[in-house]
């Protein structure tokens, strides 16, 4: 039998649960989503719990069917879910939870997978509530412009390639950096942690090809890979150890606080989603109707104009 949200909205929701699916716990970003969707619902007095997959889209889906089999008055009235996969592997796993009853909020795709799902189940709680990715990649190539007026070379950090925002910064990076002098020597992938940039770093400078490359920026898609190439850099006595590096993110705690320190020369500072999407949930429950694609803006910290001017 699937039950739904009670239509009257004089009437309490069926469910206060909301349900937070996220990737890694050791992502200062991740901790934000997880900090952010936690106030919202202690604002408006729901309950709220959180689980990570260490992105894994397996564990991820696994996790989903758990939440939505657990018996009516213990399951979730919605999921908000940073997808660790691209939003079509996720596809049955969304018929699931919403033949279930279970609200259905992506915070890391785009808006037509969302529209699919809006058209198969009219009237039920689907959204997605994301950041703009590629202006993430756009912000990283007036960045690296600014930087490098006469040109330069770049090494490029990016995440797991299954993940499409991995692609739509990079795109939108290349497409930035068209027309201009900077190429893109190497691109390195790694797992969005310190440590995995690092060992990711390692293993390429132990490369005899990499011993002719020079480098005059590392631009990384999280603040995290950023410092774990500098410490691979820095351990492994390279020239260009020292050359100024971008992140993403931007937790203020964190790579805001790298580039106040000198750590990093910039970062992009990407919106946090997960509140803003608790707040959608609960406005749909209590019968309002608010935007079903809301899409986020970032920003650079600092400016790319203060950074135009640095000598």
């Amino acid at each position: 039998m699937v039950h739904l949200p009670p239509k009257d909205n004089h009437m309490e929701p069926w469910s206060r649960l909301i349900t937070l699916l996220l990737l890694s716990d050791g992502q200062d970003f991740q901790q934000a989503q997880e900090q952010s969707a936690q106030d919202a619902c202690e604002k408006e007095g729901f309950e709220f719990e959180v689980a990570y997959s260490d992105n894994s889209p397996y564990m991820q889906t696994r996790q989903v069917l758990e939440y939505i089999e657990r018996p009516l008055n213990t399951r979730p009235a919605a999921i908000a879910i940073e997808l660790a996969s691209a939003p079509s592997a996720f596809m049955q796993a969304a018929r699931s939870a919403l033949s279930a009853g279970v609200g259905w909020v992506e915070l890391s795709s785009g808006a037509s997978v969302v529209q699919s799902l809006r058209n198969e189940f009219p009237g039920h709680l689907v959204a997605s509530v994301t950041a703009d990715e590629t202006a993430i990649g756009e912000l990283h190539a007036s960045q690296c412009r600014a930087l490098l007026p006469k040109g330069g070379t770049i090494l490029y950090v990016e995440g797991p390639s299954v993940n499409p925002i991995v692609r739509d910064r990079r795109a939108a990076l290349e497409k930035g950096l068209q027309g201009s002098s900077i190429t893109i020597a190497k691109t390195l992938a790694a797992d969005w942690t310190a440590e995995g940039a690092k060992l990711a770093t390692v293993a390429w400078l132990r490369q005899a090809s990499a011993r002719h490359v020079h480098l005059d920026l590392v631009c990384s898609q999280n603040d995290a890979m950023a410092v774990g190439v500098q410490k691979a850099a820095r351990a492994e006595l390279v020239g260009w150890a020292g050359i100024p590096m971008l992140g993403c993110d931007g937790v203020p705690t964190v790579g805001q606080q790298y580039v106040k320190d000198g750590t990093l020369a910039a970062t992009v500072i990407k919106p946090v989603t997960a509140g803003p999407a608790v707040d959608w949930i609960v406005r749909s429950i209590r019968g309002e109707k608010p935007h079903r694609h809301l899409v986020l803006r970032p920003t650079s910290f600092p400016a790319v104009q203060e950074l135009a001017r640095r000598p």
